[in-house]
Parts: structure tokens; C-alpha cells; sequence
């Protein structure tokens, strides 16, 4: 179907989830990024029943949203997640889809301590994951972490670190039954992108510039059935 068009243009620094809420009715929520100044733009949800868009309220302490056009918003138990942030302070920001309620979950310690914008959440094998792009004397670091008790701090695990000097920026995307991390990467050499693992790139998906990804699960029933 065709959506209305939202007050706010969807552009480049939009990030949108699609989800389905308690009472059965699918929702879209759009969120604008500004990480590097800019108004802040409302967020706004559209939903199916109403086939239409409303501004939603913002978050009582959040200065500015970062998020990524290249992926959609993480969403788990319930929930739609991203980074916000006030001054300097980083932090995940969740927004429950059924309530239309935000909260708040502490990042990793680690990317605390970063001196880097470039970290991101997603989700990984049911869990919220972290990572993180930083550069340090010559040398790119991509690192992931994942929450494995949902919302409590203490159980947030690192998983994954590679070092490569030509590795520009990267993303987790899927995680195998052996361990093994499937992630979209770009590197300097040669200005590449292309889907990869720890030991090397993954060659049974396609390359190309502007190749990304989603993962997701094949079923013949509908989600409603699910809920």
C-alpha cells in the first residue's frame, strides 16, 4: 500500500521501524536524526487502522537522535531502540510501540570511554547489540558487544573485535550457529563494500557499492498468530 506522506519529509538522516503492537494494529515509527546540529524534528508514528501520521512527544532529556538511513530501527521485546544523546552523554534510547513510552538503557563502559560517534545499536540473535567504528594511532577498531539480560547494564558482553587499518566502517549484521559474525563492512582499499565474516569476506552474497542488507525469517503464518 501506499502510506500518506508524513509532515516531515523522510530524508536522508530518517530512520524508520515497521512493527505490529498489542491490539493488532501495524505501526511505523520515523525518527530524524541530528547528530551534527540541525533542528530537531519531531518523530512521528503512522498507524494502519488510522492510515495516518501524528507527532509523537519527545523524550524528556534527549538533546539530539543518532541514527542511520542505511538500516532500520532496532525493535525488541516490544520496543523500537536508537542512540540519543544530551551534551556529551550517549545512551540507548527505547520507545515501546503498544504504551507509546520511552526509556532509557545504559551503553557498554567501553564505548562510554570512547572518544567516537561512531557507535550504533542493532540486534542481534534476539539480543540488543552495540558496536563501535573508532581509529586510534593508525589503526580502525570495529568492536560488538550484546546485551544479554535485556535493560540490565552488568550484562552487556563484548563478542567481536577486529583490527584492520583499511576498514572504514562496519555493521553487524547476522550471527551463525558456529559463533561466527556476518557484518557489512567498506574499506579504504579500493573504496570496497561487501559482506564479511572474522575470517574473510563472505562470498556467497553480492558485492557491490551500495549493497546493504536485513535479516530476516521466513514464515507462512501470519505475525499476527505471533503475538
Amino acid at each position: 500500500m501506499v502510506l500518506p506522506i508524513p509532515e516531515f519529509s523522510v530524508g536522508l538522516s530518517s530512520c524508520l521501524g515497521l512493527s505490529l503492537d498489542s491490539s493488532g494494529d501495524y505501526k511505523i515509527l520515523k525518527i530524524e536524526g541530528n547528530e551534527f546540529g540541525g533542528r530537531k524534528v519531531s518523530g512521528e508514528i503512522f498507524t494502519l487502522k488510522n492510515n495516518s501520521w501524528r507527532k509523537i512527544g519527545e523524550h524528556p532529556r534527549v538533546t539530539g537522535n543518532k541514527v542511520s538511513a542505511m538500516d532500520s530501527l532496532a525493535f525488541i521485546r516490544g520496543a523500537f531502540h536508537w542512540i540519543g544523546f544530551y551534551s556529551k552523554t550517549y545512551f540507548v534510547v527505547s520507545f515501546n510501540i503498544s504504551h507509546e513510552v520511552y526509556g532509557e538503557i545504559s551503553l557498554p563502559e567501553e564505548i562510554c570511554l570512547l572518544n567516537t560517534r561512531k557507535i550504533d545499536i542493532s540486534i542481534l540473535e534476539g539480543m540488543l547489540c552495540a558496536y563501535s567504528n573508532t581509529y586510534d594511532q593508525g589503526i580502525r577498531t570495529f568492536k560488538v558487544w550484546v546485551m544479554r539480560d535485556y535493560n540490565l547494564k552488568e550484562s552487556w558482553n563484548a563478542i567481536l573485535s577486529i583490527e584492520d587499518r583499511y576498514l572504514l566502517k562496519a555493521m553487524p549484521k547476522y550471527r551463525f550457529a558456529n559463533g561466527e559474525i556476518l557484518f557489512w563492512s567498506a574499506h579504504l582499499r579500493g573504496m570496497d563494500i561487501n559482506f564479511r565474516t572474522q575470517r574473510g569476506p563472505f562470498t556467497l552474497l553480492p558485492r557491490g557499492k551500495f549493497q546493504n542488507g536485513f535479516t530476516y525469517t521466513e514464515s507462512l503464518i501470519s505475525p499476527r498468530l505471533l503475538i
